[in-house]
């Protein structure tokens, strides 16, 4: 939503204003019209609601949408279908959609996923596709089961993984944290497992 991401957007404000580059921006904070300014080059981030009107009138050179795993098909075409107009007279644009793994549901991820994967060693794609993702195999109480996460060593250790991904239910841990598409978005009352202990 709108709501989440400005909510974003203000995490990404603080740590700016806080870093050797705080002195160097000005932040305006209204509400459907937050922006953040750095002085020497007048160049701006801002949040926007991610729906087709949201864009209406703007032009800019980078846009990104992230958790692309909560949109279906639809509402992800739409939503591309606002982005472009708004970045198409920009020679060197670029359009950048993350998230972790989906579910059913995540119909529009599963599109792209699916192309992006097409596209690796394609000489002249304008695709560049990144994925990084822990194996089914391995036992997600191991801690190196993690050790694939591109932010370990940078912003969160493999420590940090493990207690967090200890803390969901299999499958959104799985998919949250090991980067792996679940089969379902519910979990069952009682794992297979301990209902066949007894």
């Amino acid at each position: 939503t709108g709501k989440d991401a400005t909510a974003r957007w203000n995490d990404l404000r603080k740590l700016v204003e806080t870093s050797q580059l705080g002195p160097f921006t000005h932040a305006r904070l209204s509400a459907g019209s937050a922006l953040l300014t750095f002085l020497r080059n007048e160049s701006t981030i801002g949040p926007f609601a991610p729906t087709p009107e949201s864009l209406h009138g703007y032009t800019f050179d980078r846009a990104a949408v992230d958790e692309a795993f909560a949109f279906t098909v639809d509402q992800g075409r739409d939503l591309v279908g606002a982005i472009e107009p708004a970045m198409i007279t920009i020679p060197d644009r670029q359009l950048w959609i993350t998230s972790t793994a989906g579910s059913p549901e995540s119909t529009w991820l599963r599109s792209l996923v699916d192309h992006g994967r097409t596209q690796t060693g394609v000489s002249d794609s304008s695709v560049a596709y990144f994925e990084w993702a822990g194996n089914r195999a391995d036992d997600p109480d191991d801690p190196a089961s993690y050790a694939f996460h591109p932010a370990v060593g940078h912003t969160i250790s493999i420590e940090d993984l493990v207690e967090a991904a200890g803390e969901l239910p299999p499958t959104e841990r799985d998919r949250a944290f090991r980067n792996l598409w679940t089969d379902s978005t519910t979990e069952p009352l009682l794992p297979l497992d301990k209902l066949r202990a007894g």
